[in-house]
């Protein structure tokens, strides 16, 4: 969207993904929080910035879930088999 000349904002999924605002010629691309992401010649590459930058927040939030997983479900197995060995012996 463009709420005023020189401001685009974008969302995914309803929520804030960041912004795009023409500064002195420039396209300052900020992401959700409000972090630099960079500055660009073309608003294209501003835009292209913010989409990537969820993207990689995304997929940097699915391998954490993903080894915590793994982390727990090992857990569970040593104690089992802790479990097990000591009932059988």
């Amino acid at each position: 969207m463009s709420p005023a000349a020189g401001l685009w904002v974008a969302s995914k999924r309803g929520d804030h993904a960041g912004m795009v605002e023409r500064i002195d010629g420039r396209y300052v691309a900020t992401n959700g929080r409000g972090r630099k992401v960079g500055e660009f010649d073309d608003l294209a590459a501003a835009r292209e910035a913010i989409d990537g930058v969820g993207d990689a927040s995304t997929e940097q939030h699915v391998k954490r879930l993903t080894r915590t997983m793994l982390a727990v479900n090992a857990g569970v197995a040593l104690a089992l088999a802790a479990t097990a060995t000591t009932l059988l012996y």
